[in-house]
């Protein structure tokens, strides 16, 4: 009986680690098969801002404000692009946006981006297997990381103690079994009251062990290629010499091999012997461990940022101190087919045209590849040239009813905000449907006002409006335009980008398009032929 204990014990472990194995060979192999393709990786939006905005004080460095980042729709591209191998890779990348990196960073970055084959396999290997852990957050825990409530020896002596119980069951049954069943309650009650203590630290204990895990083979792995990186990782590795990283510490597991380790977690104490051994030294090392865990990060990024390359025309940025902006076959990238746009050394635009022809994506085609330029070194484009500047826009605005605010106040507080940037440095700054809230006079007086103002800053203002009296009002601007054509009574437009103001309205043939009796457009059309003939409006 007793041989057959641990003939049984032994043909289980066998099973469960081979049915691990496989599994993550399996998905391994079709993650491999992916590493081309955009979006097929599940994350939330909502899990990858949580992680940002806890960390956002911490870092104490300017940041793409709320109302940028809601109006260019990053979040909604960042996921529907997402190709992201590990949790802390997703969070990196997803904060990685919200900053502009300097010209030694987006050098840095472009290295990566351009790294062989063979070390992009290995790199997908090991952020394969640091993977998804819902919840993590690594700058918390490093951050709140110290010393454990109960002594590191009395944590490991139940430990030991547990699996003398264990071995020992064949062969002094009663005692053995006792001694387990006792230790199995105290370590479950250790191991619930911990979790009330630390339960954040607890929970990302695991996560950091197997980063550091994986930072410890790509270290040996990488090519000398990346030796730059190499040194690096090593360099912040130094400050955890010494620490012992379960060979366990996987991510992919089978379902069976998971609850086996769920399991031993409470037997064992085994995230509690790694927060007492772990926790000090993270504390002491705190810059190190930050570090370690952006530098596994940027690995990411640039997997992310070659997936992206392959399936998006994109150019590498060229940055000019000339203030000034130029770019040929430019485009919105959530577009299947879209129109390039070309502009050669502009810097203060003003964009009319009709309602649906283009003016909206054109700002945020611009926007999105100025950002992306200052991030990551490339653009949605065949050509890109910039001056970096801090990026501002105000388009997708909408009022408040939880601030009590309207439209029109809305509006004023996004452009005040752009006014002040611009006066205490260079920016490009997007606005579109510039104060669209308010009467027509009031709004041509004011827009033309603040625009003018924008203009005596050196910095790059691109407007797109509907009102065409200011293409006559606003000198210091170049007026380009998009307009349609008509074939029988359906407006068609080609979203090309000309030269001049628009001199073209749809509005009052829209409304026969979607259906209005021809006696409501003709009383339209009727009024505004006679405010062009008179200047004033009249009831008719």
């Amino acid at each position: 009986m007793d041989s057959l204990y641990l003939v049984f014990i032994g043909l289980a472990l066998v099973y469960l680690m081979y049915k691990n194995i496989s599994v993550k060979r399996k998905a391994l192999k079709i993650l491999r098969d992916y590493s081309s393709r955009l979006g097929w990786s599940k994350y939330k939006i909502e899990d990858l801002d949580s992680h940002y905005l806890e960390r956002k004080d911490e870092l104490g460095k300017w940041s793409l404000d709320a109302l940028t980042w809601g109006d260019l729709e990053l979040s909604e591209f960042l996921i529907k692009t997402q190709a992201f191998y590990s949790s802390l890779g997703a969070n990196h990348i997803y904060e990685a946006f919200h900053y502009l990196a300097d010209e030694s960073t987006l050098e840095w970055r472009k290295k990566l981006i351009d790294m062989g084959d063979q070390d992009r396999e290995i790199c997908i290997t090991h952020l394969y297997y640091l993977g998804k852990e819902d919840g993590s957050n690594l700058h918390f825990f490093i951050r709140n990381a110290g010393d454990f409530f109960l002594p590191f020896w009395l944590i490991q002596g139940l430990y030991y103690l547990m699996i003398l119980a264990i071995i020992s069951i064949p062969f002094i049954k009663a005692w053995s079994l006792i001694l387990a069943g006792g230790l199995i309650i105290v370590n479950s009650l250790i191991y619930t009251s911990s979790q009330e203590k630390l339960r954040h630290e607890l929970f990302n204990v695991d996560y950091f062990q197997k980063a550091l895990k994986r930072a410890r083979l790509l270290e040996k792995e990488l090519s000398e290629d990346l030796v730059w990186y190499k040194k690096e990782l090593g360099g912040n590795l130094e400050a955890f010499k010494g620490i012992r990283v379960s060979p366990l510490q996987e991510t992919g597991e089978s379902i069976e091999f998971q609850a086996f380790k769920d399991i031993s977690n409470i037997f064992f104490l085994k995230s509690l012997r790694q927060y007492a051994r772990l926790g000090h030294r993270v504390k002491k090392n705190r810059l190190e461990a930050t570090r370690l865990v952006e530098l596994l990060g940027e690995l990411e990024l640039a997997l992310y940022m070659k997936a992206l390359i392959a399936n998006k025309a994109m150019c590498q940025a060229e940055f000019s101190g000339d203030k000034l902006l130029s770019f040929e076959e430019l485009y919105h990238p959530v577009l299947d087919e879209p129109v390039g746009y070309s502009r050669q050394a502009s810097k203060r635009l003003l964009v009319t045209g009709s309602n649906a022809s283009g003016k909206s994506t054109f700002m945020k085609s611009m926007a999105i590849s100025s950002l992306f330029s200052q991030v990551v070194g490339y653009a949605f484009a065949k050509s890109f040239s910039l001056s970096p500047g801090r990026i501002y826009t105000s388009m997708a605005l909408r009022d408040s009813l939880e601030k009590e605010e309207s439209y029109f106040v809305t509006e004023i507080k996004s452009l005040r905000r752009i006014v002040k940037a611009t006066e205490e440095g260079f920016c490009c700054c997007f606005i579109d449907e510039i104060l669209r809230g308010t009467n027509t006079i009031e709004r041509i007086a004011a827009s033309s006002s603040v625009l003018e103002r924008l203009a005596e800053s050196d910095s790059c203002i691109y407007v797109a409006t509907h009102d065409i009296e200011l293409t006559e009002l606003l000198s210091a601007y170049e007026n380009v335009h998009f307009r349609e054509h008509y074939e029988g009574s359906d407006i068609v437009f080609d979203y090309k980008l000309l030269e001049g103001p628009s001199d073209s309205t749809n509005a009052i043939l829209l409304l026969g398009i979607m259906g209005f009796n021809q006696e409501i457009i003709g009383e339209a059309q009727a009024k505004v032929d006679n405010f062009l003939a008179t200047k004033t409006w009249r009831k008719m």
